[in-house]
C-alpha cells in the first residue's frame, strides 16, 4: 500500500475561488487540500477505498515512524453495520493513515466481523442481539504491543456493552482480540464504553477512562502488563459528571491528554447530543485519577457545567457551517498537539467529516482550537499591525443549541474596532489582545491556516474568554 496523496473528487466544495493571503508567497493551489466536504455521492460502504477523511465518527489517533493512523466508529452516511444474515461482509474499526493528518487513506478494517465472545456476551442479556457497530475505539502502544479498546453495546441498549481489547505487533494488523477488560450490566453504575488510557508520568500506573451519557466518566487502574484492570473486582471512581439537563446529564467521549510543559493532565469530554449541539469541555488534574477541575476552578466531578468550551457548532461566510463538533481524539506529536473531531455537515448532518485542529495554549495553560481544519501552512516568521488591519469573520462560541454565526469585525490602523464603541485591539509578537465591550476582553493567539470555506490561504486567531469560551477570528481577503 501505498499513502495516499490526492483526494476524492466526486463532490463540490462549497467554497469560492483559490486567492492566496497577502503577502504569502507560497503558491495557495500547492496548500490546496482539494477535499470537498459533501460526500454524498461516494457515502456508500461499497466505496469505503475512497472515503480519506468521509464517514469518520470517534476518532482515535496516534503516530508510529512516518504515519499518522485514526481508529474510529463503524458507521457510514445511511448506514451502521448489517444484519447478521445479510450475505455482504461487516468488518469492523475502519483504519486510515497519513502522511501529513490532511489526506487520509483508508487501508481496512480491525477485525473481518464481530468476533464471537462479543455476540456471546450479549446475548446472554439481549437474546435477539445481532452484530452492529463497535464504537468509539482508542488506540495506545505499550512497549511494542499496540492496544486497541473498543466498546460494543447491545441494539439501543448501552446498559448492556462490552468494552474489550485488541491487540497487534503493527498498526495496521493482524489484530487478537484478548478479551473482555469491562462489563456493562443493567444495573452498573456506569456506562462502560467510550475507552481511553493514560499512563502516570511519575510511576508508570495505567488508567482506563471510560463513561458515557447519564452516568458520568470513571477511572479505574489496570495492568500494565497485561491491560486488564489490576483488581477484576474494581469498578473505578467517578471523575467527572455535569448538571442535569431536562432531567438528563448527556456527557461522554473522555480523553486525557498529559502536557510535560505544564505538567497537567487534560481532560476532554463532548457534551450534549452528537448531532447540532455536541461542543467540548475540557478539565485538568495533577494525576490521571484526577480529581479534575474546570476554568473557574470547580471540581468535574460534582454535578455542575464545566468550562472551557472548546469547540461548539459555528458558521462562516460562504458555507453551511458544521455541527456535532466533538468526540475528540487527542495527538502529542513533539512540541504539537492536535485534537481530531468529527464535524457534520449544515446542509446534512448525517455526512461526517474528520476535523483535525491545532491545539494553541493559553498563557494560563488552558487549550484552545484553530478556528481552520489542519493544513501544513507556513507560518509567518513576525506579524506587524499591517498584517492585522482590516476585516475579520469574528465567532464568539457562546451558543450551544443554535448555530454560532460570524460576524465582520473591522480592525482599524489607529487600533479601533468599527462595529464597536470604545472598542480596540493591540498586537505582541503574535499574541492579539482584543477588546469588543467592557464585558469581552480576550487575548488571542495569531497563526497562518487554510481557509477552508474560501480555498486561500488566511490568518487566524484563536483564544478564550473571561468566562471560559472560545473566541475564533478568521482574517476576510479583499
Amino acid at each position: 500500500m501505498v499513502a495516499c496523496r490526492d483526494s476524492v473528487q466526486s463532490a463540490d466544495h462549497e467554497t469560492g475561488p483559490a486567492n492566496p493571503d497577502k503577502g504569502d508567497t507560497t503558491n495557495a493551489d500547492s496548500l490546496n487540500p482539494h477535499i470537498p466536504d459533501d460526500y454524498s455521492d461516494i457515502a456508500n460502504i461499497s466505496n469505503f477505498g475512497k472515503w480519506g477523511t468521509y464517514n469518520v465518527h470517534d476518532p482515535t489517533i496516534i503516530k508510529d515512524g512516518e504515519y499518522y493512523y485514526i481508529y474510529s466508529t463503524d458507521v457510514y452516511y445511511g448506514g451502521a453495520g448489517v444484519p447478521e444474515d445479510d450475505p455482504r461482509k461487516d468488518p469492523k474499526i475502519p483504519i486510515r493513515r497519513s502522511k501529513d493528518l490532511v489526506h487520509w487513506q483508508p487501508i481496512g478494517h480491525v477485525f473481518s466481523n464481530m468476533p464471537q465472545e462479543i455476540v456471546d456476551f450479549i446475548r446472554k442479556k439481549q437474546p435477539s442481539y445481532y452484530p452492529n457497530a463497535i464504537w468509539a475505539p482508542f488506540i495506545i502502544k505499550v512497549g511494542e504491543q499496540f492496544r486497541l479498546y473498543y466498546a460494543a453495546p447491545a441494539n439501543n441498549f448501552m446498559h448492556v456493552a462490552y468494552l474489550g481489547l485488541a491487540v497487534s505487533s503493527d498498526p495496521e494488523g493482524p489484530w487478537k482480540n484478548k478479551g473482555l477488560v469491562l462489563p456493562t450490566y443493567q444495573d452498573s453504575e456506569y456506562n462502560g464504553i467510550d475507552p481511553d488510557v493514560v499512563v502516570d508520568r511519575d510511576n508508570g500506573r495505567q488508567w482506563l477512562i471510560f463513561g458515557s451519557w447519564d452516568n458520568g466518566i470513571h477511572a479505574v487502574e489496570l495492568d500494565p502488563e497485561t491491560g486488564f484492570r489490576k483488581d477484576p473486582d474494581d469498578l473505578g471512581h467517578i471523575i467527572a459528571s455535569r448538571a442535569l439537563r431536562e432531567g438528563s446529564a448527556p456527557l461522554e467521549g473522555a480523553e486525557v491528554q498529559y502536557n510535560p510543559k505544564l505538567d497537567k493532565y487534560f481532560l476532554f469530554v463532548s457534551y450534549d447530543e452528537l448531532f447540532e449541539p455536541y461542543n467540548v469541555r475540557v478539565g485538568r488534574a495533577d494525576h490521571p485519577q484526577g480529581p479534575y477541575y474546570g476554568f473557574k476552578g470547580q471540581k468535574m466531578s460534582e454535578q455542575t457545567d464545566n468550562f472551557p468550551k472548546i469547540t461548539a457548532q459555528y458558521h462562516f461566510n460562504n458555507h453551511s457551517g458544521w455541527q456535532g463538533v466533538g468526540h475528540t481524539g487527542i495527538l502529542r506529536d513533539g512540541d504539537n498537539y492536535y485534537l481530531a473531531s468529527q464535524g457534520r455537515l449544515g446542509k446534512d448532518p448525517n455526512l461526517m467529516d474528520l476535523h483535525i485542529r491545532k491545539i494553541f495554549w493559553t498563557n494560563d495553560g488552558w487549550p484552545t482550537l484553530s478556528p481552520e481544519r489542519y493544513d501544513d501552512v507556513p507560518q509567518s516568521q513576525q506579524l506587524n499591525e499591517d498584517d492585522i488591519t482590516g476585516k475579520w469573520e469574528y465567532i464568539y462560541l457562546d451558543k450551544t443549541f443554535e448555530m454560532n454565526k460570524s460576524e465582520v469585525i473591522t480592525l482599524k490602523s489607529d487600533g479601533r474596532i468599527e462595529e464597536y464603541d470604545n472598542s480596540n485591539w493591540s498586537l505582541d509578537g503574535k499574541s492579539l489582545t482584543v477588546t469588543l465591550n467592557t464585558d469581552n476582553q480576550f487575548k488571542a493567539q495569531i497563526s497562518r491556516g487554510w481557509d477552508w470555506e474560501n480555498n486561500q490561504v488566511c490568518l487566524v486567531f484563536t483564544g478564550l474568554s473571561d468566562e471560559g469560551i472560545s473566541e475564533w477570528g478568521k482574517k476576510v481577503q479583499d
